[in-house]
């Protein structure tokens, strides 16, 4: 995830998205990967794109980046924000679709990239042929 696919899914097909994007991305300010207080939320709004930083535990930082959001709305009772409260239920098929691809994997160990994404390909249609 990043900030560049976001903006060219959301021009080129229409499509807004969510998800988890890393801390080392260049485009994250410094202060949104900064560990702060449990329950604090910061959100940053740019080119219809919001960005949320939410410390659920001590010592972690959850980053979300969002298309489809353009407030930065936090629920009343549990101070958590919207963005979050939305990719809980999603995050779970990633995880299982995940799960399902180590257990039946065409990969094997090699040094050339292009194989290494034949398998990955074929590895997803594979999954996505068994749900069909």
């Amino acid at each position: 995830m990043s900030v560049d696919l976001v903006q060219n899914i959301k021009h080129i097909y229409g499509l807004t998205v969510f998800g988890t994007i890393r801390k080392n991305k260049q485009e994250i300010p410094p202060s949104f990967t900064q560990v702060a207080a449990v329950g604090t939320t910061r959100f940053a709004h740019a080119n219809g794109n919001t960005l949320v930083s939410y410390c659920p535990k001590r010592n972690k930082v959850v980053l979300l980046l969002s298309s489809l959001h353009k407030n930065g709305r936090i629920e009343e009772n549990t101070q958590k924000p919207e963005i979050i409260y939305f990719y809980e239920p999603a995050k779970g098929g990633t995880d299982t679709f995940d799960q399902m691809i180590l257990a039946h994997t065409t990969a094997r160990g090699t040094l050339r990239w292009p194989l290494t994404l034949f398998s990955g390909m074929l590895d997803q249609a594979g999954i996505n042929s068994l749900i069909l």
